[in-house]
């Protein structure tokens, strides 16, 4: 098995066209399902609560519609394995699979500068809040 790929070789990414949501309405797009079966409840609420202010935002702005940062990271925050368009910009080939971990990856909040043995202490810089 190639170095690049990993173990976990039936484990797809998840699906975010958040970006692409002026496109899908204008296309005529005028049903989204979201996937949230065997999610936790807040997951649910989140994506929901996200798509529906995206579209919304997407039917006024049209062509200048953009993802604002904090979309983007409650997307990310509430559950990722890595995103992937899908098969909406064509066949995304192995970029549609997370194949090194299947699970939660979640937002990177910072880095452990340092650990005290004696105090039992971690120090953490924190680079999100």
């Amino acid at each position: 098995m190639p170095a690049d790929i990993g173990e976990y070789l039936l484990s797809p990414r998840d699906i975010n066209t958040s970006a692409h949501i002026n496109k899908l309405v204008a296309a005529g797009i005028n049903s989204f399902k979201i996937e949230g079966r065997m999610k936790r409840p807040e997951y649910v609420a989140t994506v929901i609560r996200t798509y529906r202010n995206l579209i919304d935002r997407a039917l006024a702005e049209g062509q200048s519609f953009k993802v604002q940062e904090d979309e983007a990271r409650d997307l990310a925050q509430i559950f990722n394995r890595d995103f992937s368009p899908g098969y909406f910009l064509g066949n995304p080939g192995k970029e549609l699979m997370s194949f090194k971990r299947p699970n939660n990856r979640g937002i990177r909040l910072g880095r452990v500068k340092g650990y005290n043995r004696q105090t039992k202490l971690v120090e953490v810089m924190l680079e999100e809040p």
